[in-house]
């Protein structure tokens, strides 16, 4: 079983990943990634991770059975 990324973490991994930085531009969202009841909110402003907490529009969630399978390096299909 995987452990399933920190807060800080998954921001650190947004912000310094390559593809997320290459499509920054005039484009603003918050959204939450949930596991277990236990949110990660991710702002976004101007397509880059922003500090602070916002209010989500959306929320991904999922038991941690399923953010285990969907975050190994090669995921199951379907």
């Amino acid at each position: 079983m995987l452990r399933f990324p920190a807060s800080e973490a998954w921001r650190d991994a947004c912000a310094d990943d390559a593809t997320l930085n290459a499509w920054a531009g005039a484009w603003s969202v918050c959204f939450s990634v949930e596991c277990d009841g236990v949110p990660t909110v991710f702002n976004l402003r101007d397509g880059i991770v922003a500090d602070g907490d916002g209010e989500p529009v959306f929320t991904l969630s999922a038991p941690a059975a399923v953010w285990d399978k969907f975050l190994q390096p090669i995921p199951p299909r379907h």
